[in-house]
């Protein structure tokens, strides 16, 4: 049985992408956050969902050690279920990163050494005209990859693979799709009919909800098509249209 499919219906219409790799970081945190704060991620998950068939075919979780900020605030344990002692025996985010290109080599989703994906510095892909793979992270939001991973990786001068740089913000298409001005993860569930499943603030549970999210959206005709991105300079270029639907609610 699909994820998030409670009828056990199977249309869908074809994606441009074979898989989508679902990912909701979590990071490290105050409350409040001091101004200028600077998140280091500290839970790096992955759910791989084949757009075939929108089963999930695996996951990865990883524990990042943070290497600025290396103990947690209570707020942050609190919120996000990730103990001290997770962390401390975590990973480095190169190696986490470089962990998770193994991950998608496994699957065929990529070939060579991490550092043969990583542009030069400064050079982003901006175009899915240049985009050589046949899978595309999904998130909810622009905020994982532009707000947490891209400055982190600036800061601490980490090669980042340049199938990091563009991505599918779900939460952008839902809106398109059913012409509302703002969604977050409870509401899309809730405008499905579905509970969360796990933890909230879990980053592997809110990776599992969103590609719950995305398999809804995919079985009502949704293109899960990128949408959202960096570029020079590491700002982001949204791609957020006016409505994804024509008059008879299908993807242009």
């Amino acid at each position: 049985k699909r994820i998030g499919d409670e009828s056990g219906e199977s249309v869908h219409k074809k994606q441009p992408y074979e898989y989508y790799c679902v990912l909701d970081f979590e990071a490290t945190c105050e409350e409040p956050n001091p101004e200028g704060y600077e998140h280091e991620i500290i839970e790096f998950p992955v759910v791989l969902l084949n757009a075939s068939d929108l089963k999930v075919k695996d996951t990865i979780q990883i524990f990042v050690k943070p290497r600025d900020k290396p103990h947690l605030s209570d707020f942050c344990t609190r919120l996000t279920g990730i103990s001290q002692q997770q962390v401390d025996a975590g990973i480095s985010l190169t190696a986490a990163l470089h962990k998770i290109h193994g991950f998608l080599a496994s699957h065929g989703l990529v070939e060579g050494k991490y550092e043969d994906h990583c542009l030069k510095p400064g050079q982003y892909h901006s175009d899915t005209g240049s985009w050589q793979y046949k899978f595309a992270f999904l998130t909810d939001g622009p905020w994982d990859l532009w707000r947490f991973l891209n400055p982190e990786c600036q800061r601490k001068h980490i090669r980042k693979a340049g199938y990091y740089d563009m991505w599918v913000n779900v939460r952008y298409l839902f809106c398109e799709y059913h012409e509302i001005h703002r969604a977050n993860i409870a509401s899309m569930l809730q405008h499905y009919k579905l509970e969360f499943q796990g933890a909230p603030h879990s980053g592997l549970d809110d990776s599992k909800n969103i590609a719950r999210i995305a398999v809804h959206l995919a079985r009502d005709g949704c293109s899960l098509r990128m949408n959202d991105g960096v570029h020079v300079g590491g700002k982001r270029h949204g791609r957020r249209r006016k409505s994804s639907r024509s008059k008879r609610g299908r993807v242009r």
